[in-house]
């Protein structure tokens, strides 16, 4: 059944801006004191700390920029990448693939852990437990990767073989 109201969307914006400006309400002082010099000096500081608020993602990547050895950078002074070594990406990527397996598996731990926390407090933990045992596995598939690509046998148990 329909109901007989209309919806007014004039009154739906207005609603939605004044609690929108609730939000952002400038104190106003009386007319009187709208010239007074602290008055003045306080708005004067609070536009200040606007600007600086605005700048300050601009100017520390510029001071970054301007600071960091040129070693920083992406290019080295005599023109190549990752300096006179041809493996370093390849020992990057290794690095990358290694520490991506260690993250896992210690996420798989903290959620296994997290588990049985939630056990303990009578809370759900089926899901911690399922994401922990994923992460485990899908950890234990990234650093079997990692040793195949490094020219090395993945360990395994010696009786899974029997």
């Amino acid at each position: 059944m329909r109901s007989n109201r209309r919806f007014d969307f004039r009154k739906f914006m207005r609603d939605k801006q004044e609690a929108a400006l609730g939000y952002a309400v400038e104190f106003m002082p009386p007319p009187e004191a709208a010239n007074h010099r602290a008055v003045k000096l306080g708005r004067t500081m609070m536009n200040l700390g606007g600007m600086v608020a605005f700048a300050a993602p601009l100017l520390s990547a510029a001071v970054m920029l301007v600071l960091s050895p040129v070693v920083g950078h992406a290019q080295t002074p005599t023109g190549q990448f990752f300096g006179q070594d041809e493996n370093s990406f390849g020992n990057i990527i290794n690095a990358a693939f290694l520490a991506f397996a260690a993250l896992l598996l210690i996420g798989g731990a903290a959620a296994i852990g997290w588990g049985i926390t939630c056990i303990w407090t009578g809370q759900s933990y089926v899901k911690q437990f399922v994401g922990g045992v994923l992460s485990f596995g899908f950890g234990a598939v990234v650093a079997a990767a990692w040793a195949i690509s490094r020219g090395r046998t993945p360990p395994m148990p010696a009786s899974l073989g029997q």
